[in-house]
């Protein structure tokens, strides 16, 4: 044997040669299988990427990827036809790129990148870019970190031209001034002379004009609503719902109604907006359903439900009932169920109307994520 004076002896030098050999081949073996996972690792996640791009392909939406560390990022051509460059003309470089995000959005983008790197967590944000032609075009970019364990860890993601939408919500935003202050001040100068002509005489028709004032009031609240807070939830919190469902009950015109909480657990969500839909679908069960109606919050599995023992709603009727100014009641503004589902479709929730276990109405709310116990 190798390191033995004596052919057929083994003494220590050959066992510690033994030991070796077999040690190296060992961890040879292992990089080689460490190498082939990886390789075929790298294989799926390229398939992946061809696939989604074969699916976004004729979309505005773009694929997008940065190795983490290195100067090294690109984009596919979708996204090179949203910013009006030519196919295959972006240099490929992080520079290029933070170039290409408008100035007073660069730090705010480059500050988003560095929390998801450091945390792990999902990076999505929506910023302004520079077209080509000296324009702006505003994008969202949704991404993730993906750790390839032995080599750089890489970023990738979707990147979506969001233009036109921005653009609506401006015009939103300029309606919703408009009927704040040329609605609102006619109004508050009608209630005020109405004030007046209380104090000179008493009339029951001075009654229907505060009606007709109130209902104007909750037209115009309604109309705020919808033009102001269409867009997707930002930030989300941990909300008990038993807790926000009781507040939200103090604060509905209930009269004899009963209210029965069969849901003890905690969601993620904006506060604010989850109010205002548990809100609107309590007074719309009251308004419907009669002021002794028992109306029910309960658990599903992936979400909650609200739901009432009165009249419900027709099978036919169960999709219009979200629109804008759609009611049944004679003093319905038509906007409550329209508001509910804007707040439902800005967390990323589905909602539908279908029939109660008493044959009231039931709304289920699902793709809701719970929060961690």
């Amino acid at each position: 044997m190798a390191g033995s004076e004596a052919s057929e002896a083994f003494d220590y030098q050959d066992i510690v040669f033994g030991e070796i050999l077999a040690g190296g081949i060992t961890t040879a073996l292992e990089q080689v299988e460490q190498s082939e996972q990886l390789r075929i690792r790298e294989q799926e996640l390229s398939e992946t990427k061809r696939r989604l791009e074969l699916v976004l392909e004729g979309t505005d939406t773009g694929i997008w990827e940065w190795e983490i560390g290195t100067d090294e990022i690109g984009w596919n051509n979708t996204v090179e036809q949203v910013l009006g460059l030519e196919p295959g003309s972006f240099e490929g470089t992080y520079e290029a790129f933070a170039k290409r995000v408008h100035p007073d959005d660069l730090a705010r983008v480059e500050e988003a990148l560095d929390h998801a790197i450091e945390t792990e967590e999902l990076y999505h944000l929506e910023f302004r870019m520079l077209h080509e032609d000296g324009g702006t075009v505003w994008v969202e970019c949704p991404g993730v970190v993906v750790d390839r364990e032995t080599e750089s860890d890489w970023m990738v993601g979707l990147y979506r031209d969001i233009t036109e939408r921005k653009r609506r919500e401006e015009q939103l935003e300029r309606f919703a001034s408009i009927v704040s202050h040329d609605l609102r001040n006619p109004l508050n100068v009608a209630s005020g002379n109405l004030e007046l002509a209380r104090d000179n005489c008493e009339s029951e028709y001075l009654d229907n004009v505060e009606n007709a004032h109130n209902r104007m009031e909750t037209l115009i609240e309604n109309l705020l609503t919808l033009a102001r807070e269409g867009n997707k939830v930002g930030e989300t919190e941990r909300v008990a719902l038993s807790d926000i469902t009781k507040n939200c009950w103090e604060n509905v015109a209930t009269a004899e109604a009963v209210l029965t909480i069969e849901i003890d657990c905690e969601i993620r969500a904006d506060r604010s907006r989850l109010q205002q839909l548990l809100e609107n679908l309590m007074r719309n069960a009251v308004e419907h359903g009669g002021e002794l109606v028992t109306v029910t919050v309960g658990k599903l599995e992936d979400g909650f439900y609200v739901e009432d023992d009165g009249l419900g709603i027709p099978t036919e009727d169960r999709d219009e009932v979200f629109e804008a100014g759609y009611s049944t009641s004679e003093g319905g503004t038509g906007f409550g169920l329209s508001i509910v589902k804007q707040v439902a479709e800005a967390h990323d929730w589905k909602i539908r109307a279908i029939e109660g276990s008493k044959g009231g109405a039931r709304f289920e709310i699902t793709g809701v994520e719970f929060a961690a116990e």
